[in-house]
């Protein structure tokens, strides 16, 4: 077998085009609702004649591809043979549909016999012969004349709908071999490494709510008729195998029998343990439309019965065409956008009778905003868009369908809609922004669809999480994180005024910025020891959080990242950590003591500004600067010991720590800034370094117990007018400067109005 490897190509892939472009297929979970539509004849009973697909929205079909794409897009030249097979859950005749004609802005056309129902089932199969028996589409063998021109053969497309789209599943992967030197081949077998079979015969069951590839029970042998039915290639020989969507854990093997070139026998036995996924995914989009080029029930002029009288006004204000003071099914389907006709009515109750405008295929910017007493509302299934703050503050809506096609949800979109309990995220949503849910308090079930390629709630933890990164994005009380999660993403549980405790688990690595902003219920968290980073403001607010161990390995403490934490009374800072950043630990008034590590060298300004409670704190060897505000408002704070490393104390540095009643400023010190010790109304001496050659405004501010300052610089300090004010013309203590400088100080401006204070330092 090393021979013929030195002589051949061999390779593998999965190629299951349903990833390239994800479109929804409608959730089944609409099918009760739709079949209670009593204002339609029939029930609720929908039909078509043809259904139009826009080439620019199809990501593979039986035709071929442009070779290079225009403006982005590779445009996809259809064959006017094309067939589809249409059947429904009324009419169970299949039923042909032939591509008829090609319009001008690039839609294909498809008809046929007319097909009636609540719900549809389609097939665009590669080979022709098709049988429905019992909701199976059977695949038989599959040959060389099946394959596309340029894509290679992806199998059967089916699609179930209850809605206006049909969109078309990938319902298996494809194995693609590419083996080279080959003359003829005898077998191949397939079989995943647990004994998942692929390969071989089976059928599409169309009986759930997505459609699924079942294979027989021989399905991982394929012979030689089943693979090519002409002549190989002289350089290279692909051969395409089904699989199912499923996943093997551990790889799968192939083995492959034949001649080669030279007409020798070969074994090509090769296994591959990288574990592998196959998903269900959307290849192509179709829009059904009836005779009259819209899609609409039966009984389509029969008038809606509105639930709330004020939405029924609004309506017929806005859209009745025929003035008869009502809004009928066609009245409705005509209408392609509701702009803010809605916003910040506070009087509508109910509008599931939106569902019917099915026209609309966006939600505007605040469309629904402020619609407070709102409860509940059935989006139409046609909505692919819904723009930011679309349902901001609609605080009483507790039940709402984000219908599938809709790609991305954008910012506030439901932010403050406190009643709403539970969501469902469709497959085809591509991107959600953090803030979408913000103020959700009431929402305890959120799931994702399985067949989502970006998003997913795996293990049923109640949770957003991005597949690719395993990043947590979105969180609620009710979640529970994961082991397989390896960060935590910004603003992730942001504003989650239920949570109140959490576990994160060992896997996790990263907690992004704002994570558990204002999370003010929040009383317990356990940060596993594998988390080496936490961003900035992660812990913000959280008001009720009692105590936290930051773990060994986070290297900087980050900007505000318990900022006003008022009942932390412990925490644990880690010996790994270097710096402290803004306001780190501001506001934390239930902090007592605090042990800074010996290797932190930066502390940044206000990061424990207002920690009115902290008696004691030590500043470490390696700090060379004190920033601005650090200490602010830390009224209990009796004594500080400033490492001799210090040059630089920033303004306000110690403002207002009404305790201090003693402390030594560093040698190396040159200037003191503005308002530096202002309101230390216990200090009652200070000694300004040698070094110091200026003194900011107001930096002794409210100095009430101060009697003695000893100067030791030899030429007086600037400080300017405010100093002088602020220093306290009512001063009746002693300043001692050096002797030889005494004349010098009684001289110097702000420091002549104390001339008759002024007295040489006693040796």
């Amino acid at each position: 077998m090393g021979k013929l490897f030195m002589k051949s190509l061999f390779y593998l892939c999965v190629s299951c085009m349903a990833i390239l472009m994800p479109f929804g297929l409608t959730s089944c979970a609409a099918d009760d609702e739709l079949a209670e539509h009593k204002e339609y004849d029939g029930g609720g009973i929908k039909s078509f004649t043809s259904f139009t697909a826009t080439l620019d929205e199809v990501a593979g079909t039986r035709a071929y591809l442009d070779a290079e794409a225009t403006n982005g897009i590779r445009r996809v030249h259809w064959n006017l043979s094309d067939v589809i097979y249409v059947y429904s859950d009324t009419d169970p005749e299949l039923k042909k549909y032939e591509m008829t004609s090609l319009s001008e802005d690039d839609q294909a056309v498809f008809t046929g016999e007319e097909v009636t129902g609540n719900k549809f089932y389609a097939v665009y199969a590669r080979n022709r012969e098709i049988t429905i028996d019992d909701d199976n589409y059977n695949i038989l063998h599959f040959s060389r004349a099946g394959m596309t021109s340029t894509y290679g053969f992806h199998g059967p497309l089916v699609a179930i709908t209850t809605g206006n789209t049909l969109s078309f599943k990938q319902v298996i992967g494809i194995i693609h071999v590419t083996v080279g030197n080959i003359n003829t081949i005898d077998r191949v077998s397939f079989r995943g490494n647990n004994n998942e079979r692929i390969g071989g015969k089976g059928y599409v069951d169309m009986s759930e709510s997505h459609p699924i590839l079942r294979l027989d029970e021989d399905a991982s042998t394929i012979s030689y008729s089943q693979i090519f039915n002409d002549s190989f290639d002289d350089k290279y020989t692909d051969i395409y195998i089904c699989i199912p969507t499923t996943v093997f854990e551990d790889g799968f093997s192939v083995c492959i029998t034949g001649k080669d070139s030279n007409d020798k026998e070969f074994t090509i036995d090769k296994t591959f343990n990288s574990r592998l996924e196959v998903k269900v995914g959307t290849i192509s989009r179709f829009s059904l439309v009836d005779v009259s080029a819209e899609l609409e029930a039966q009984g389509s002029d029969e008038i809606i019965v509105f639930a709330d009288p004020e939405v029924k006004q609004i309506c017929v204000e806005n859209w009745d065409t025929n003035g008869d003071g009502e809004l009928s099914y066609k009245e409705a389907a005509a209408v392609t956008e509701i702009g803010q006709i809605f916003l910040r009515n506070a009087d509508i109750k109910s509008f599931d009778e939106f569902q019917y405008f099915t026209g609309v295929t966006s939600i505007g910017y605040g469309a629904f905003r402020g619609c407070s007493s709102l409860t509940s509302m059935i989006i139409p299934e046609g909505v692919t868009s819904i723009g930011n703050s679309a349902f901001l503050d609609c605080s009483s809506l507790n039940s709402i369908v984000i219908p599938e096609g809709v790609a991305s949800i954008g910012s506030e979109v439901f932010s403050d809609c406190s009643s709403l309990t539970s969501i469902v995220i469709p497959e085809s949503v591509t991107s959600i922004d953090n803030s979408a849910f913000l103020y959700c308090s009431s929402l305890t079930s959120i799931v994702v669809d399985k067949n989502n390629n970006y998003y997913d709630s795996r293990n049923d933890c109640n949770a957003i999480i991005e597949t690719k990164s395993n990043t947590l994005v979105i969180g609620f009380a009710s979640t529970v994180i994961p082991s397989s999660v390896t960060s935590i993403g910004d603003e992730a549980f942001q504003l989650c005024s239920s949570l109140t405790s959490i576990e994160i688990p060992e896997g996790v690595t990263s907690i992004g910025s704002y994570a558990f902003d204002n999370c003010n219920n929040l009383t317990s968290i356990v940060i596993h020891k594998r988390v080496t980073s936490i961003g900035n403001s992660a812990f913000r607010n959280c008001c009720s959080l009692t105590s936290i161990v930051i773990p060994e390995g986070v290297a900087f403490i980050d900007d505000k990242v318990f900022w006003g934490c008022n009942n932390l009374t412990n925490i644990v800072i880690p010996e790994s950590v270097t710096s402290i950043g803004y306001a780190a630990f501001s506001g934390c008034s239930g902090l007592t003591s605090i042990v800074i590590p010996e290797g932190v060298t930066s502390i940044g300004s206000y990061a424990f500004d207002d920690c009115y409670n902290l008696t004691s704190i030590v500043i470490p060897e390696g700090v060379t600067s004190i920033e601005m505000g650090v200490f602010m408002g830390c009224s209990s704070l009796a004594s500080i010991v400033i490492p001799e490393g210090v040059t630089s104390i920033g303004s306000g540095a110690f403002s207002r720590c009404s305790s201090l009643a003693s402390i030594v400023i560093p040698e190396g010190v040159t200037s003191i800034d503005n308002s530096v010790f202002s309101g230390c109304s216990s200090l009652i001496s200070i000694v300004i370094p040698g070094g110091v050659i200026s003194i900011g405004s107001g930096a002794f501010y409210g100095f009430s117990s101060l009697t003695r300052i000893t100067c030791l610089a030899v030429n007086p300090p600037t400080y300017d007018n405010v100093f002088l004010e602020n220093f306290g013309n009512s001063y009746s203590g002693t300043i001692y400067v050096p002797a030889a400088s005494v004349e010098a100080y009684k001289a110097a401006d702000g420091w002549k109005d104390y001339a008759s204070q002024i007295q040489a330092i006693q040796e």
